[in-house]
């Protein structure tokens, strides 16, 4: 199936940002095996990562709720994650501050 100019585009959009939704939720739950299995310089490399892919899913967000990517079923399940992954890093660094 042949898809058309914008359509193409939307298309490649939800896609990016559901592979990126799942990376970021992958390697926050690999984190801490990684963490144990390897130096402090990679696990730093890992949480710059994870910071940055959820500042870029949170700009697909933005990008979905005010409809520039077209809604459908891998657009409104990578949004979930982004909203999941997003809720557990603020309660990781709230959390984290206050027990620290």
């Amino acid at each position: 199936m042949k898809l058309k100019g914008g359509n193409e585009i939307k298309y490649t959009l939800n896609t990016i940002y559901l592979i990126l939704s799942i990376a970021v939720s992958l390697l926050m739950i690999f984190l801490d095996p990684l963490a144990n299995a390897s130096s402090e310089v990679v696990v730093s490399l890992l949480i710059y990562v994870i910071l940055f892919g959820a500042a870029i899913t949170l700009i697909f967000s933005m990008l979905f709720m005010f409809n520039k990517i077209k809604r459908n079923l891998v657009s409104i399940s990578a949004f979930v994650i982004t909203v999941t992954n997003t809720v557990l890093i603020a309660l990781v660094l709230i959390f984290g501050s206050l027990l620290a």
